[in-house]
């Protein structure tokens, strides 16, 4: 095959390897796009910095949740045993005394009742001139009567009587006659004395729980009748201790708001009590279930440890997170120029990076269970997102510079760091090509066994054997299972803000507009009929070619069927579509038929936004021809100049391009051109096909058409192979009938008998 380059190519190539000027600095610098990248990977490293130090400054682990390794002081500190004190300041409430106020109503009453004894009876000469009421309550007697009366003369009683009487008020005053209960209560309580408010203005005494006296206890009532009477000469006495003997009442009774009071003061004037630990100190022990003693004991522990030390710690954190996060963002600039091309790309991964960092933050201050899993979840999301939406090699670097991250924030071990990092490599294992929405419940299914199973493998290599780590593990790998498998559901429900978010289309999404109802291609089936044979033709080849080389032959295939979608608006101004006669193009000129050529790749652009075809559908329609020429109509305008006028240039009989950037625009250009050329051929073999197949390569290749994608000559080869075999196949040779022989041999008769 000889293949011939024109001057005009060659001075293109001439000027292609011409090497060119870098830009300076201060120009790169200026750039948009650099501007961008700089503030996204800042706000990227704060952020991320910010959740690290805070999720790091809380204990490494949470109530309930079983120590696998000793935790040791860092620094000498002493820590307020909550137990303790709360035990010392009960005591010290229960040991304060009880407060009780006096029954002044019933001490009036009886120093009024006991002062007017002799002026009532002082009329009586018998006992049985006294009221019955009296002599009950009193216990008269004739001798008691006539003791009375000497109280009384000139008809008023004897100061005497009324100062015993005062002084029995007063020691009455200071008689602690408490009820049944109280009695009961105040000897089984700690405190050794009550106090008894003796007036309004305070004035209080102590009475020590010796001195107490139970109403209604004859021997102890009987005692205090006596003492409270001795000042009485007899038989006077007894008429005293009859009185008293025979009270209902007590003399004090609790107070139950003075007695809150005054012992919440004493117990909020208990000091805490504290625990003195020295740095190197054991504070919780391995193989501990952490209780919250232990989770407040730890939150002292970090409490207490000075700001120089915290500042360096932070120091630290930050800068492994600074590190980590360059590596990530060269990464991300090295394998994916179109995320710094595009900052809104850089921003959406930058929050689902960062969003997987809080969320496992957040994660890991849940109960016991969950913490094993706070990594997985978030990596999950990320590893399947980014592999989605970008491809599986670029979603494994950043799930494990993301896990890295993870690990420095929850400060997870070497088997945790791997667990989590095999949970995201399974997953982006199982999503090469995203054709149906079982996919990811599939993804979720398998990828949750391997974290259940990772969970036991883990757990029993780095925890110690002690009694219930059964039984945690299999609650953790319960939860592991459970939350991998709704990580697939919940991504499937994300799907569309996903493709939003990162500009991208799924395979689930090409699935539907390779639908043959979809309205453009029912259209281009209804006006343009050949254009619409012709874009399943190459939508066929393109898809076998492309899986040929592991490229998306889905993505190709669906290309294929909307990059003619331009023709809708002159289909008969293109060959495949015209029915017979004359061709429109003959009463054209060459300049004007090249423009309803070329115009077809605008107006399906046009078209495309009109109906909402995903970007990566723009580039196969606005790419499928490239910058190639278009030959029929430069030979004409050539023709039609004559040798002596001015020829026309090649690049106004050009399409404007751009040339395919990727490995499926450049494999549909190939296909569109082979398969129309394909057509035109008269008797079409495997031999005719494949050298036509390689021709129309080798041609597209020299004509620099695939210098913007990053397709191999092995991979052209490997393209070349795949489209002749599937052209082979659809024009293979047919069996001749006997009829359709006779017919052929009828026709020529005919038509020789005609001529003759």
């Amino acid at each position: 095959m000889a293949l011939f380059k024109t001057d005009t190519s060659r001075r293109r190539e001439v000027r292609r390897n011409i090497p060119r000027q870098r830009p300076a600095l201060r120009d790169v610098i200026g750039r948009s796009q650099v501007i961008w990248g700089c503030v996204i990977a800042a706000a990227f490293i704060v952020t991320a910095s910010a959740v690290v130090i805070n999720v790091r400054s809380n204990p490494a682990y949470r109530p309930g949740e079983l120590v696998d390794k000793p935790i040791v002081a860092r620094v000498s500190f002493n820590s307020v045993d909550l137990a303790a004190t709360a035990q010392a300041r009960e005591v010290a409430r229960l040991k304060t005394p009880a407060v009780y106020m006096q029954n002044q109503v019933l001490i009036e009453e009886t120093r009024k009742a006991l002062a007017a004894l002799p002026e009532a009876v002082a009329k009586a000469e018998t006992i049985k001139d006294v009221e019955p009421k009296l002599v009950e309550r009193y216990g008269l007697t004739d001798s008691v009567l006539k003791a009375l009366k000497q109280y009384r003369e000139n008809g008023q009683t004897d100061l005497k009587w009324f100062d015993m009487v005062a002084r029995l008020t007063e020691q009455l005053k200071r008689t602690a006659i408490l009820t049944s209960d109280d009695y009961q209560v105040e000897k089984v309580n700690l405190a050794p004395t009550i106090r008894l408010t003796l007036s309004d203005d305070g004035k209080s005494l102590l009475v020590w729980e010796g001195e107490l006296i139970k109403l209604g206890d004859p021997k102890e009532m009987a005692g205090a009748a006596t003492k409270l009477a001795a000042d009485f000469p007899d038989p006077v006495r007894h008429v005293i201790i009859s009185y008293l003997m025979k009270t209902n009442q007590p003399i004090y009774t609790l107070h139950p708001q003075l007695t809150e009071k005054a012992q919440a003061e004493a117990a909020a004037k208990t000091e805490d009590v504290r625990v003195d630990y020295q740095a190197g100190q054991v504070l919780i022990r391995a193989g501990t279930r952490l209780d919250a003693a232990g989770y407040r004991l730890l939150t002292q522990h970090a409490d207490a440890i000075p700001a120089r030390q915290r500042y360096a710690s932070s120091a630290g954190l930050v800068s492994q997170v600074t590190f980590i996060s360059l590596v990530l963002i060269g990464y991300v600039a090295v394998f994916k120029r179109r995320i710094v091309e595009k900052p809104i790309r850089g921003i959406a991964l930058a929050v689902l990076v960062l969003g997987a960092l809080l969320f496992a933050g957040m994660l890991h201050g849940l109960p016991p269970s969950v913490t094993t899993t706070a990594p997985i979840v978030p990596m999950l999301f990320v590893a399947i997102i980014v592999s989605i939406a970008y491809d599986q090699r670029f979603a494994m670097g950043v799930s494990m510079l993301g896990g890295l991250l993870m690990g420095v924030s929850l400060d997870l071990s070497i088997g945790n760091y791997l667990l989590t990092m095999v949970a995201a490599i399974v997953a982006i294992a199982q999503l090469r090509h995203l054709r149906n929405r079982s996919t990811l419940g599939r993804v979720g299914l398998v990828t949750g066994l391997i974290v259940a199973a990772g969970i036991w493998s883990v757990g029993l290599s780095e925890r110690n054997l002690v009694e219930g780590l059964v039984g945690e593990l299999a609650r953790e790998s319960a939860v592991g299972f459970t939350a991998s498998l709704l990580t697939g559901f919940v991504i499937l429900g994300l799907l569309p803000f996903i493709e939003k978010s990162f500009k991208v289309t799924t395979a689930m999404s090409l699935l539907e507009l390779g639908d043959m109802n979809h309205p453009l291609l029912r259209r281009l089936a209804q006006q343009a009929p050949g254009t619409f044979n012709h874009s399943l033709q190459v939508a066929t080849l393109a898809e076998a070619a492309a899986d040929a080389i592991g490229a998306n032959g889905l993505l190709a295939r669906v290309g294929a069927y909307y990059h003619d979608i331009g023709k809708i608006h002159k289909p008969q101004y293109f060959v495949e579509n015209q029915t017979g006669g004359p061709s429109r193009h003959e009463k054209l000129s060459p300049a004007m038929s090249l423009l309803i050529i070329v115009g077809h790749v605008k107006d399906g652009i046009e078209m495309a936004r009109e109906y909402g075809l995903p970007p990566v559908l723009h580039h196969f329609i606005e790419s499928h021809h490239g910058t190639t020429l278009v030959e029929y109509f430069y030979h004409a305008a050539k023709k039609q100049k004559g040798e002596e006028d001015k020829q026309p240039e090649e690049i106004e009989f050009r399409y404007p391009g751009p040339k395919p950037r990727t490995k499926e625009a450049a494999i549909l250009m190939l296909c569109d051109c082979v398969e129309s050329a394909c057509r035109t051929m008269a008797e079409p073999n495997a031999v005719r096909i494949e050298q036509l197949v390689a021709k129309l390569a080798g041609k597209r290749l020299l004509d620099g058409q695939f210098s913007h994608c990053d397709i191999t000559l092995a991979e052209l080869r490997l393209i070349e192979q795949a489209v002749t075999k599937s052209l082979t196949a659809i024009y293979h040779g047919r069996i001749s009938y006997p009829a359709a022989d006779a017919d052929k041999q009828q026709a020529k008769a005919d038509k020789g008998r005609a001529a003759g």
